[in-house]
């Protein structure tokens, strides 16, 4: 079985929307969407932020 690797990737600065990785939506951060979507999906191995 060929494993497969997730790369998140989430800069610290935005232009438009300043720490936009870290602003709440619906009572969890941004990023934490983003990084339990993958996590459960079932085709990836492992998951890299």
């Amino acid at each position: 079985m060929s494993k497969i690797i997730g790369l998140i990737t989430a800069r610290g600065g935005s232009k438009s929307i300043p720490r936009k990785n870290i602003t709440l939506l619906a009572g969890k951060p941004l990023i934490a969407w983003t990084i339990e979507a993958a996590l459960q999906s079932h085709g990836l191995s492992r998951v890299i932020v």
